[in-house]
């Protein structure tokens, strides 16, 4: 126990540099491993990291955001170190570190609040169901109650930062089956796609559709759409009638209108993200249905989204053709394939060429006087 009386001393001490603070939690953290794989020493591991608390709770309040930062972060690693252990559990929820950590979500700094988001979504990852009822505490840890809060963070947060890890948040959380718990998660679901698909942040809407991949897996009972590209095309085991019910489902959430948006998007990352997983969605939706002499690209997706958000849905063949069906229609006419082989070029090769080289000569040349600011 020295070694940990000589971590506790560096935890503690006020003095300790930022660097060298961060390096003592990483240090707590492997010990903490190591007691929790040992079954003779787990009870060690837990009295650790009942000392730990109060330093812990003092280190959030710290008035260097670095260290808040790194305190959050060795919370997280914690949590995800201990899933299964009831006990390390319910000392890090008794500790009264839950609300700290919700408090920080409003910090000033925006890496501070993006590590919270984090350390929050990972506190949710781990509490059991029934631990949620047992304390005042635990109840704010229950995701009904952080949805606001993640939303609010969303919509409003000027920083980029802290939007992708709420993205983040939400997909691990459907991934693990909370999402699929709330009261309205359809409606969670299209709210955050709809505000996503406009933020100005592309990691963000990167975020996004790692989530829209995640539901859309799920609904249509899909791999991960880059797991295996040589499953495209090969028959589906479900019937007609449940992928039509899984369309409606993602219809309702506002899927597919935000896949095509996100294909159409300035920011190439978003774009070939988008056309990957519709890439993957595509042979279920078309079932071999498709004429590639009428495939298109990007350039008529933009003008039929166009068309249809300036009729506003009310025109006469809108009144005829379910959302679904338009959206289905749109996807069969794409020429996923050679939008995909686009996107993933990269732009040198339209920059790097002597006719750009030329370009960049003449207007050093003949830029004249009033052009003397170097642009690049």
């Amino acid at each position: 126990m020295k070694t940990c009386n000589v971590l506790t001393a560096y935890l503690e001490d006020p003095e300790t540099d930022p660097t060298v603070l961060k390096k003592a939690f990483q240090a707590s953290l492997k010990w903490l491993q190591a007691w929790q794989a040992s079954d003779e020493h787990q009870a060690d591991g837990t009295t650790f990291l009942q000392g730990l608390c109060p330093v812990i709770t003092k280190r959030l309040c710290s008035p260097t955001w670095e260290v808040r930062d790194t305190t959050l972060e060795f919370i997280t690693s914690i949590m995800a170190a201990v899933k299964g252990r009831a006990d390390v559990v319910q000392v890090l929820i008794s500790s009264g570190l839950p609300q700290l950590v919700l408090d920080l979500m409003k910090d000033p700094e925006s890496y501070v609040r993006a590590s919270a988001v984090t350390c929050v979504g990972q506190i949710v990852n781990i509490t059991p169901t029934e631990a949620a009822g047992e304390s005042r505490s635990a109840e704010t840890l229950r995701c009904e109650a952080l949805v606001p809060h993640l939303m609010d963070i969303l919509c409003h947060d000027t920083e980029g930062f802290p939007r992708r890890a709420v993205v983040k948040v939400f997909t691990d959380w459907l991934r693990n089956g909370h999402m699929q718990k709330l009261q309205d998660s359809d409606t969670v679901l299209s709210q955050i796609l709809e505000r996503t698909c406009s933020d100005l942040d592309w990691e963000v809407k990167v975020n996004a559709l790692d989530l829209a991949d995640s539901y859309m897996s799920q609904t249509l009972e899909m791999g991960p759409s880059l797991t295996c590209p040589y499953t495209i095309g090969l028959p589906s085991s479900r019937s007609s009638g449940s992928i039509s019910d899984a369309l409606v489902t993602c219809e309702r959430v506002g899927l597919f209108p935000a896949l095509l948006t996100c294909l159409c998007d300035c920011d190439r990352p978003v774009a070939l993200k988008a056309c990957e997983i519709l890439l993957a969605v595509k042979p279920k939706l078309c079932n071999g249905d498709t004429d590639p002499s009428e495939e298109h690209g990007r350039d008529w997706l933009e003008h039929t989204i166009k068309e249809k958000q300036m009729a506003g849905g009310d025109g006469a063949g809108d009144r005829q053709e379910r959302p679904q069906e338009w959206a289905t229609g749109v996807i069969k006419k794409m020429d996923l394939d050679n939008i995909k082989c686009s996107l993933s070029k990269s732009s040198d090769y339209l920059h790097e060429t002597p006719r750009s080289l030329l370009q960049d000569v003449k207007a050093t040349l003949w830029g004249g006087e009033m052009h003397d600011a170097d642009c690049y």
